[in-house]
Order: structure tokens, then sequence, then C-alpha cells
């Protein structure tokens, strides 16, 4: 049991890690001059497609090449996975420019949270995450999660983004309620 929590604490640490990694780097695309620079122009565009190739690029290495010479080794794979979220973090970013910062801090922000709240969760506690009730824990933590930014949303959004957002929560709530009793035998 201790060496699964090991493992699940290192996989959340590195999801976490990389989740950072990408919301930084569409964080400087969003709240910079650099915004500006992205939206409509050419040569941005044609960054977002070459990089849209590197992690397929990446896992074609990944699959091609044995596994003891490039998956499990360290710290090479790490590398390889930190290329990937950068790519990712800067198609995302050039993808944000074109949408209102509010819309891509909730599609960011609600990912971001669940995946640390998860972790400290992992972290800190003794429950085994692979049993039926981890994954009720973590829908009633996104439930919560979304609540709390459904309830932000109310505050700065148009009437059809709140409309939106309490139907996705109640259907979240919905799925999240039917999913959470156990099956019968």
């Amino acid at each position: 049991l201790e060496v699964r929590r090991s493992f699940i604490r290192k996989v959340y640490g590195i999801v976490g890690f990389e989740l950072l990694l990408v919301s930084s780097t569409v964080a400087i695309f969003m709240f910079s001059p650099l915004r500006d620079l992205v939206y409509g122009n050419q040569s941005w565009l044609t960054i977002f497609y070459v990089l849209m190739f590197v992690p397929l690029a990446i896992v074609l290495i990944l699959t091609c090449c044995p596994v003891d010479k490039v998956l499990r080794k360290w710290p090479l794979n790490i590398f390889l996975l930190t290329v990937v979220a950068m790519s990712e973090g800067v198609v995302l970013g050039i993808i944000s420019a074109y949408y209102k910062q509010e819309s891509i801090m909730i599609a960011g922000g609600l990912p971001a949270a669940t995946v640390l709240v998860v972790s400290i969760f992992a972290f800190f506690t003794k429950i085994d995450f692979t049993k039926y009730s981890g994954i009720i824990c973590i829908l009633l933590v996104l439930l919560l999660i979304f609540g709390i930014a459904t309830i932000i949303v109310g505050f700065l959004a148009d009437d059809y983004t709140r409309y939106v957002m309490k139907m996705l929560y109640g259907a979240l709530g919905a799925f999240v309620m039917v999913n959470g009793h156990p099956p019968h035998s």
C-alpha cells in the first residue's frame, strides 16, 4: 500500500508541475503585450502549427525507442515531458489570444484547481485512490471547485455565460450523485 501511495504522489507531483508549467506559459500570453502581438499574426500561426507536431514527434520517439532507453531513463523522460508541456503551453497561449481572458481562466483554472486539491489529498491521506471511493472523492472535489467557479463567474460574466455555467454545474452534480452510489451486487 505504501509503494502504491508513493507512486501516486510521484505521478500527481509530476502532473501538477507540468500543469503549472503550461498554465504559466499561457498566463504569459494572456497578461502581457504578447497577446496583442499574437492575435491575427501569421508568424505566430506558423509557430502554432509547428508546435502542434512536437507532442506527436515525441510520442513517436517514445513508441519507437526501447522502453529502457527512453521512457525509464531519468532525467530524459522528464525532459521530454517538459518539452511536451512547454509546446502545449505555447500552443494554448496562442489560442488564448483569440478568446476572452475570463473564458481561458475558467477553462484552465478548473483542471488546475482539481489537480491541486486531488494532489494534496493524495499526499496527505491513507485512502487508496485506486478504489471506487477515490473516484467519487475526485468527482466531489471537482463539483466543489466548479461550484466556486460558478459563483465567481456569476459576478463577472454575461447572462448567457451564467446560464451555461449553471447548466453545466447541474449536469456535473447529477453525474456525481448518480455515480456516487456503489453498484448493487
